[in-house]
Formats: structure tokens, C-alpha cells, sequence
């Protein structure tokens, strides 16, 4: 073992991820938010406010190349009430963007809440785990205002088939492809695989 936090916590860890060499980020499924450094025993935690207690929470974030820079990483929680928190690691308790998205879970586990940062388009992140769809938003409106954002782009391809409908279905998880800016892979809980492009809403979709 190389490293081990000296901080005793009871929470539950919803996801983790480098970003860079030696600074790593943790969210806990309370939401708050760990950001700790392997050469480093101590690690400081940025708890949520009381408002957003009760809900599981997940965190995608984004980071500019393998050495980035912490403050140059932006990180979005992401919570089972259809809640997203954006902010930066420079003050990860201030909010500069938050939205209310329209979503209803199907699977009560909330383990399959996904949120990504598109690596190659700026501001543009992916949300599933609620259904059988796989939501996309443009951040670059949004505010710490309350709003309700629809998504610029839905892929229903998962239970579109006839044979398979299920109400239960669910968007198991999801990745963006590193360097094309609009292909993501998805899969479902009834197995499907589904590798697909997307354009704007307004726009005849592009899926395969």
C-alpha cells in the first residue's frame, strides 16, 4: 500500500478518479466532496449544504490533460432527486452552476447514476442512470439561479425495441469517446451495447 487517508470516515464512496499524478478527488454518496494529495496524509472534505441532504449522489469530473492543474478542474455532483452541483476544485463549496433536471429513477438502488464531462466539447456533460435513456445538457447557461434545463440531445435507443419494451429498463452506465466530440458508448441492464453519435435536438439525430 502506498498511501492511506489518516481521516476516519464513515462514508460511503460513490465514485473516485485522479487528476493528476498525485491530487485525487472523492465523492461520497452524501455528496460531499474529498480532494486529497498521495504525498499527503490529510485531506480536506466539502460537505454539501443542508438542503441537499437524503438524496445518493454521484460526481463526474473534468480535467485538462494528465497533469492538470486541480484548479482548472471543474466537477459536477450529481444527485437521485434529478439535482446537479457544478464547481470547481479551487472552492468546491460554492457553486457556480446548478440545475434541476426533469428526471424520475426507475431502479430505487440509485446505483447506476452516471454524470461525464464530454472530454472533447467544452461545458457539455452526459446524465443517466434514472431510465432507459441517456440525457445531454449544455452547461454554458446555466447559473446558481434555480432552473429547469432541458437536455439538447435524449438517446432512447435502449428501449426503443419493440420486443424488449421494459418499464424497469435502465441505463446501466456510459462513457464519451476521448476524441470524437459527439460518439458515446452506452449499456442497459437488458444487456444492449449501443454505440452512437449525436447533434443538436433541432437536427435529425445520428445513431448506429
Amino acid at each position: 500500500m502506498l498511501y492511506a487517508v489518516e481521516t476516519d470516515s464513515l462514508d460511503v464512496v460513490s465514485g473516485l478518479q485522479f487528476v493528476n499524478a498525485n491530487t485525487f478527488a472523492i465523492c461520497a454518496t452524501n455528496g460531499t466532496l474529498y480532494v486529497g494529495d498521495s504525498r499527503d496524509p490529510k485531506i480536506n472534505h466539502y460537505a454539501l449544504s443542508e438542503s441537499t441532504t437524503g438524496s445518493h449522489w454521484a460526481f463526474g469530473l473534468r480535467t485538462v490533460g494528465p497533469q492538470c492543474d486541480p484548479a482548472l478542474c471543474t466537477v459536477a455532483r450529481l444527485s437521485s432527486s434529478g439535482q446537479v452541483i457544478v464547481s470547481d476544485l479551487r472552492n468546491p463549496s460554492t457553486p457556480f452552476g446548478q440545475a434541476q433536471l426533469n428526471l424520475q429513477p426507475n431502479d430505487p438502488s440509485n446505483e447506476f447514476l452516471t454524470v461525464t464531462w464530454a472530454p472533447a466539447l467544452d461545458n457539455h456533460l452526459a446524465v443517466s442512470g434514472f431510465d432507459g435513456s441517456v440525457q445531454i445538457f449544455d452547461t454554458r447557461s446555466w447559473s446558481t439561479d434555480s432552473q429547469m434545463p432541458q437536455p439538447i440531445f435524449v438517446h432512447r435507443g435502449h428501449d426503443l425495441c419493440e420486443e424488449k419494451a421494459d418499464a424497469t429498463l435502465v441505463v446501466t452506465t456510459h462513457v464519451w469517446h476521448v476524441w470524437r466530440p459527439r460518439t458515446l458508448l452506452s449499456a442497459a441492464s437488458d444487456g444492449s451495447i449501443h454505440v452512437w453519435d449525436w447533434v443538436d435536438k433541432d437536427n435529425e439525430s445520428i445513431e448506429k
